[in-house]
């Protein structure tokens, strides 16, 4: 009478609608991946300790549904279905202002954007542990200490797979509100430039290993998020029909 405990499963399986159509140079444009194997357990858990105390903990999986704006990238983003440009100005092939691309046909090389999803592509999921503890201190007030763990598994991210090696560094110098040069800073550069000793020489495009195509974006899950809290709830009975809580 005094433990309950209630335990589940959820299985979900997500339909993907393929794309119509794989371009030949990337073929992991003609499927986008959906596992099969997304089950989430559920465990809640709670015990009373004596007649003021109680003692509640949860545990549970919750995956994350395909959003619409990342199918549609995965869909179209073949460089078939619909055209995705962009560009600089001072690249050499880029359309100068007032004029625009006339037709698919006269697209200039070099300006035309990928997508596609990893072969083991998958919801991301959040892993979730509560612990609340929860006490009756008089008659009509109560507080309750809950501890929360949220750990965010294989979150979506995209990476440029058609950058080559950064040309080279630069090193600028960081000034105060006075203008004085307090430190330093340094950071790779990726350029559409020939490079000499001299600086930049040239405007021809060099950032990319595929010249065909301007940013080839690979869709993965190697993200990860962790997060760690705590909340202290006051729950007074003002009367009947009212109640004010604090936290």
């Amino acid at each position: 009478r005094n433990l309950t405990i209630t335990g589940g499963v959820n299985w979900e399986k997500t339909k993907m609608q393929q794309p119509s159509a794989a371009n030949p140079t990337y073929f992991q444009t003609q499927t986008i991946a959906s596992r099969g194997v997304d089950f989430a357990p559920r465990l809640g858990i709670a015990y009373r300790y004596d007649d003021r105390t109680v003692v509640r903990l949860g545990f549970g999986w919750f995956f994350d549904p395909y959003p619409g704006d990342l199918v549609d990238a995965l869909r179209l983003g073949n460089g078939l279905d619909q055209y995705n440009l962009s560009s600089v100005p001072y690249q050499g092939n880029a359309p100068v202002f007032p004029r625009s691309v006339p037709s698919v046909a006269a697209i200039p090389a070099g300006l035309q954007n990928i997508w596609f999803g990893v072969s083991k592509f998958r919801n991301p999921y959040n892993q979730q542990i509560n612990l609340a503890i929860e006490r009756r201190v008089t008659r009509d007030t109560d507080i309750t200490l809950n501890l929360i763990d949220s750990r965010g598994y294989k979150l979506w991210d995209a990476q440029d797979t058609n950058l080559i090696s950064p040309f080279f560094g630069e090193t600028y110098t960081i000034d105060n509100a006075a203008g004085q040069a307090v430190g330093t800073y340094s950071s790779q550069l990726w350029t559409t430039s020939n490079v000499n000793s001299g600086g930049i020489s040239s405007t021809t495009s060099l950032h990319t290993a595929d010249s065909n195509h301007e940013h080839v974006y690979q869709v993965a899950n190697d993200g990860s998020a962790w997060y760690y809290g705590a909340a202290v709830q006051i729950r007074k009975q003002m009367g009947r029909d009212l109640s004010a809580q604090i936290g």
